[in-house]
Order: C-alpha cells, then structure tokens, then sequence
C-alpha cells in the first residue's frame, strides 16, 4: 500500500494514467536520488554478493540458497493468487524498452537481464 508522502503524491499523480505514461514519467525522474521503489535496485546490492534470487527464477534460486547453508527444508508452495497477464514484454513498445534500459542500465548489467 502507499504509506508515505511521497508514495501518496507520486501513485496519485499517475493513478490515471496509462502504462505507458507511467513508465516514461518515472523515466524522466533522478532515479538516484528518489523513493526505494524507483531507486537503481543495484545500489541496494553490496559488491560482494557472489549470487542474487530472481522471482523469475525463485524455486530454482531459493534451493541454491538453501543448499548453499546446508539447510534441509521443503520447497514453498507454488503462488495460488495470481491473475491472467499477458508476457511482460507486450506492455513495452520499442521506444519504451530503450528509456527503461537507458535509464535502468546498471540493473540489467548487474542482475544479467537483457536489454
């Protein structure tokens, strides 16, 4: 939920918009010095971790860990709310994947996503 100030201007101002819009404003923000949630991910991620989960991958990175500190323990259950979407990819035009990879770039080298 929305629990700051600034989480309460900043969802209002784009409550309407469209995906689009809301990506490209959050584009043109100072992404270093702004709210956590919008912040380059990376600068929250010390150089010396050898290893980073992924949701995408969860299962799969969460039995790493898990191996890694000799923990015996039972897999999580598979999500049981989750709603119809459509790939990520087909919410991005090209124009739209180029500002976010522009402006995101440290995260995608970092965390080895694609551009």
């Amino acid at each position: 939920g929305i629990g700051t100030d600034w989480e309460f201007a900043f969802y209002s101002e784009w409550k309407d918009a469209t995906f689009e819009q809301f990506v490209a404003g959050v584009c043109e923000l100072d992404v270093q010095n702004t709210e956590a949630h919008i912040k380059i991910q990376s600068e929250f991620v010390p150089e010396s971790i050898d290893s980073v989960g992924k949701l995408e991958n969860f299962n799969e990175d969460f039995q790493y860990v898990l191996d890694r500190i000799g923990v015996k323990a039972k897999q999580p259950e598979e999500k049981k709310n989750t709603t119809d979407h459509k790939h990520w990819s087909t919410y991005y035009t090209p124009a739209l994947k180029d500002m976010v990879y522009s402006k995101y770039n440290l995260d995608f080298e970092r965390f080895g996503y694609e551009e």
